[in-house]
């Protein structure tokens, strides 16, 4: 009996994307039993995760290689198979292994690769289920059995692929100071918006977030803070032309594009926005402002919809009352039970529309809309719309989710 054990690391970088594989294979005799284990990154340069959307690529094969022996392996199948992330168990499966029996071809053409029954499922789990640095090891098992051409089983082979990367979770979040005349804010709309402020701290906070910034800040510690950042939320003005700072300064409001610099060019060390949360008036009333701030990546020159990417704005101007911190407060709280940032939206608008601006005569309320994929998650683990409609409406597993 011959035997060899051997493994293969391997990060392919693509356009904002990279994929860290380890492939570790085992030979006996003619058989070579192969683990594969494939995970995209979101940051380029050193393949860290950062989504809620994180999916895992498990792949279990056995191939047949020449010479043969007299007495080879036929027949190979795929028996157990366990996945842990970051030491927790995702699945741990056993297959029911039958042989198909005589009669078995002679030639290489015959048999390029062996019959598998079973194959371990692509989970998918969160970033934000792991603290912000934090190392994270993915470990994909399997073990096989085989069967000889005399009808006899070999002792079961075990091949193990392990992918250790680090959890990135960064969010860039200030609010204002000031009335957009620039004065400071009084009692009680200061009370309003630091409200609506540190429920969306404590929010990023207990979901693994690291916060480059500090609770005020001026243009450039917020384009230094979201060139590291992975998400943005901003509780400040708005208009057609962007968001605010802090401070106010009225010749100069941030629009992603300004913000963002070359994060889209292929040597971007960090991928698009996932979350763009703007509590602020007219973030999406201007075409060219909703496109700004659109979550969306290029390529060749076009604009595709990122999956797990989403806005969340008003697209008229909406004052300074309790309504603003309130509506923050439901529509976190519904992110925190596990819901999409649909039903997050959905919810906080029933509750508590926004009081329009006297300016704008045309209607009696404000609500909040939503472009991007609203089955998008800051929180919880991500699940493509179509499988959502199958789970309950608060869906709260934090850490994975299998199809």
């Amino acid at each position: 009996m011959r035997v060899l054990l051997a493994l293969l690391v391997i990060s392919l970088a693509g356009f904002g994307l990279a994929v860290k594989t380890h492939q570790n294979f085992a030979e006996v005799d003619n058989a070579r039993f192969i683990t594969r284990l494939e995970l995209p990154t979101a940051l380029t340069t050193n393949g860290r995760i950062s989504s809620t959307r994180v999916p895992v690529t498990t792949i279990a094969r056995v191939k047949d290689i020449l010479p043969r022996p007299e007495n080879h392996i036929v027949e190979a199948r795929l028996w157990k198979s366990r996945l842990t992330v970051g030491g927790q168990e995702v699945f741990n499966k056993e297959y029911a292994v039958t042989w198909t029996g005589p009669p078995y071809g002679s030639g290489p053409e015959s048999e390029p690769d062996f019959l598998m029954v079973g194959d371990s499922p692509d989970p998918i789990f969160a970033s934000t289920h792991f603290a912000h640095g934090s190392s994270v090891v993915v470990e994909l098992k399997n073990t096989y059995r085989y069967l000889y051409l005399n009808q006899t089983e070999g002792s079961p082979v075990e091949v193990t692929a392990t992918v250790t990367t680090e959890a990135y979770n960064a969010a860039a979040l200030w609010r204002t100071s000031v009335y957009e005349n620039g004065t400071p804010l009084q009692a009680p709309h200061l009370g309003y918006l630091s409200d609506a402020h540190n429920a969306l701290d404590a929010f990023l906070f207990f979901s693994n977030y690291t916060l480059p910034l500090s609770e005020l800040a001026d243009f450039d510690e917020i384009e230094s803070a979201l060139s590291v950042s992975t998400a943005m939320f901003a509780v400040t003005h708005g208009s057609g032309s962007g968001l605010s700072d802090s401070y106010v300064d009225p010749m100069s409001w941030l629009t992603l594009r300004n913000a963002q610099g070359d994060r889209y060019s292929e040597a971007a060390i960090i991928a698009p926005l996932t979350a763009i949360v703007a509590i602020s008036c007219d973030t999406q009333h201007e075409i060219d402002i909703s496109f700004d701030f659109h979550p969306w990546g290029p390529t060749q020159g076009e604009y595709f919809p990122i999956v797990n990417s989403h806005l969340y704005g008003f697209d008229r101007s909406i004052l300074m009352t309790s309504a603003v911190s309130s509506h923050t407060q439901v529509y976190l709280l519904n992110l925190e039970y596990g819901a999409t940032v649909q039903r997050a939206v959905t919810e906080a608008n029933s509750q508590y529309p926004q009081v329009p601006s006297p300016s704008d005569p045309d209607q009696s309320v404000v609500l909040a809309q939503l472009e991007g994929d609203p089955a998008s998650t800051l929180r919880h683990v991500y699940v493509p719309w179509f499988a959502r409609q199958l789970l309950p409406r608060y869906f709260t597993n934090w850490f994975w989710y299998i199809d």
